[in-house]
Parts: C-alpha cells; structure tokens; sequence
C-alpha cells in the first residue's frame, strides 16, 4: 500500500511537472507573438523605398520617419521613402490607409494612388483607392487638404466633415459634407448597422 501511494504522488509530481513546462512554454509562445508580431504583412526595401503590405483580414499600424501615423486596411499596400526629402513628404497607397498628418509647413505631405493625389501640411483623413473600384474616396477628420485626379490638375478643397469622390470614368471629383462617419471604423471593426 504504502508502495502505491509512492507511485501515486511521483506521478503526481511528474504530471505537475509536465503541466508547468507546458505552460511555461505557452507563455513564452504568447510572448513572442505580442513583442514580435509578424501576421501575414509584408515588408520590403527596394532602391531606397519601403514597401508595406496587408492580406485579407489584416491591418496594421506604423508610424512613418515624420511622425505621421498611418493606419492601413486589409488588402492594401502603401510605399515611401527610407527618408523624405527636403522639400516634400510624399507616399504612393494602393488600397485604403487613415493619415494623422505630423504638421510640418516646410515640408508638404502627400498621398498619390492610382487614379488621384491628396495634398496636406498636417491633418487627418481616410483615404479610400482599392485597384479594380470605379472611385476613389477621401474623408477629412480635421485640417484641410486638396484632392486631384491625375488627369486633370484642378483640386478640390475639403475640409473636416467633407468626403471626395473621384469618378474614375468621368475623372471629376465631387464633394458632399459627412456626418455620423468614423473613417476608423474598419480599423477598429465597428461598422454602423
């Protein structure tokens, strides 16, 4: 009997034990995960230019050399320089990215995607340009910014609470005031009903 007990509480003591390693070796898994995360985005430098990318389902947050954060939506990809230049501070997105501009009257900050271009010196808005669509948006959260198609050089002035939209076909740009719009709320998946 006494044997028995023995037996009992060594295996007892050796589950204990495999439970604890099991443990120890999930925590460390989780660890890495949090401080190291690499979900399916890509990162990429080629002559001089970094190159970002999401996949379906991912969004990812990053905040450029300037200060400007961007936050940047499934399926898109957005490329600028290792370093800006002097005069200006400008980034190509294919897809959808919210800019909070970092302010800086010097240097002009820009977006340009296929079809348009958004110019600003520090505000915040949403910019909207998947390949394939037959428009491309821009909602301003505050500041100001000026909005062209590539084909045609005139800009249209938004302001905080106003959207673009650039018909692709007819290449013109027409503006409307927003109300009750969180241009985040893909970011944060909270979409309205």
């Amino acid at each position: 009997m006494a044997k028995e007990n023995k037996r009992r509480i060594g295996k007892s003591k050796s589950s204990n034990n495999t439970t604890l390693i099991l443990l120890v070796f999930a925590l460390i898994i989780c660890l890495i995960y949090i401080f190291f995360p690499s979900g399916g985005s890509n990162e990429t430098v080629v002559n001089g230019f970094i190159i970002k990318s999401t996949q379906s389902g991912e969004k990812i947050k990053l905040e450029l050399k300037d200060g400007t954060t961007v936050y940047l939506n499934q399926r898109s990809m957005i490329k600028y320089p290792e370093q800006f230049g002097s005069t200006s501070r400008r980034v190509f997105l294919e897809g959808e990215a919210y800019f909070d501009v970092k302010h800086d009257k010097q240097k002009p900050f820009g977006v340009d995607f296929e079809h348009g271009a958004v110019d600003v010196l520090g505000t915040s808005f949403n910019v909207k340009a998947y390949e394939g669509d037959l428009h491309s948006t821009v909602i301003v959260t505050s500041g100001l910014v000026k909005f062209s198609s590539k084909s045609n050089p005139k800009k249209t002035r938004l302001s905080k609470s106003q959207k673009g939209i650039l018909n692709h076909n007819s290449r013109r740009i027409s503006s409307s005031n927003v109300s009750n719009y969180n241009p985040l709320a893909w970011k944060d998946d909270i979409y309205p009903n």
